[in-house]
């Protein structure tokens, strides 16, 4: 380690000499020593042997610029989005800064962010975010689609946790799941596009068959108790209304189907919402009939049927031969 101050001081050849020999040594080992030389120019090489990192002077001579660890790591400034600490030649507004506001990475095209890894619309960290939504600077709820800025959440967002949003510029939340190849086990025919899982357990899914899609329920009788026949169940389907309308928004297309919260009084389980719920807006908060959830009904109602058919033909066929 040596540190000089530039200049070779008049004196004796052996005391010249040694000032020379000094001076070398601070310019070979980049003026080493666990302070700042007393004496800096600009654009000057030190090596900050307590920070184990070199240094070079400032332009203005007013400050030393972390470039490197001793072990070989790059040191690179935060940046702004202006000026990213890494840029290209051709474009010195595009490349990689450091964004401290959120202490994630941003890639910066033109000036600015295009994509942050390390930061969620919502304020968490470990996500990636893509589009416009990596540009905002508040917080941002991305399931929100009432949000009055539309471009805080126009883009993708994809949370270290699971959640992916990918969103456009009014705010709806369109979201495509491709998935090359096959997924899961013992299922020869089937492919599984989408799981839900609640504490890893699947609990309903999207699949193909290879010529058709739908939506699959957990139904494993390993996951059952309690289980009995369902009975009365031509009583209750006597309940059901059955009905043909239109959406309000769709005059033109008539269609079967049933008003949600009176199938509900029949089969409360296939219902999910609230009858006359509304959002904070005052807004409709629609309720859902989940189809599927008829089926057993309507299966043990057909079967009823049949046996009480088959007993008639019987008796007929009793009163035909006598």
């Amino acid at each position: 380690m040596a540190q000089a101050d530039g200049v070779v001081a008049n004196g004796s050849g052996a005391a010249v000499r040694a000032d020379i020999n000094t001076q070398l040594a601070a310019a070979f080992t980049n003026h080493s020593g666990a302070t700042a030389p007393s004496t800096a120019y600009a654009y000057q090489f030190y090596t900050d042997t307590s920070a184990n990192q070199l240094k070079v002077r400032n332009s203005n001579n007013t400050a030393y610029i972390a470039l490197r660890t001793t072990d070989g790591r790059t040191i690179l400034p935060d940046g702004t989005d202006a000026s990213p600490a890494l840029f290209f030649s051709a474009n010195t507004d595009v490349g990689l800064r450091y964004d401290s506001t959120y202490g994630s990475l941003a890639f910066i095209r033109d000036g600015v962010k295009q994509s942050v890894f390390g930061r969620t619309l919502d304020g968490q960290t470990n996500a990636i975010t893509f589009g416009p939504c990596a540009n905002q600077t508040t917080t941002v709820n991305p399931t929100n689609g009432n949000n009055a800025n539309k471009d805080t959440v126009k883009g993708v967002s994809i949370q270290d946790d699971g959640p992916v949003h990918i969103a456009t510029a009014d705010a709806k939340r369109p979201l495509t799941l491709n998935m090359m190849g096959s997924y899961g086990t013992n299922d020869a025919n089937v492919t599984k596009h989408l799981n839900f899982n609640t504490n890893g357990l699947f609990r309903f899914g999207i699949e193909w068959n290879g010529s058709a899609g739908d939506f699959t329920l957990s139904s494993d009788y390993r996951l059952k108790e309690n289980v009995v026949n369902l009975t009365s169940a031509i009583d209750r389907i006597k309940q059901a209304r059955p009905v043909r309308f239109n959406f309000i928004d769709n005059p033109d297309t008539t269609l079967d189907g049933f008003i949600a919260h009176e199938i509900g009084e029949v089969v409360p389980e296939s219902i999910c919402g609230a009858k006359d719920a509304v959002d904070e807006n005052g807004d409709v908060e629609p309720q859902s009939v989940f189809l599927k959830m008829l089926v057993p009904l309507l299966t043990a109602a057909l079967q009823e049927s049949i046996t009480k058919i088959e007993a008639l033909e019987t008796r007929v066929a009793t009163l035909e031969a006598a």
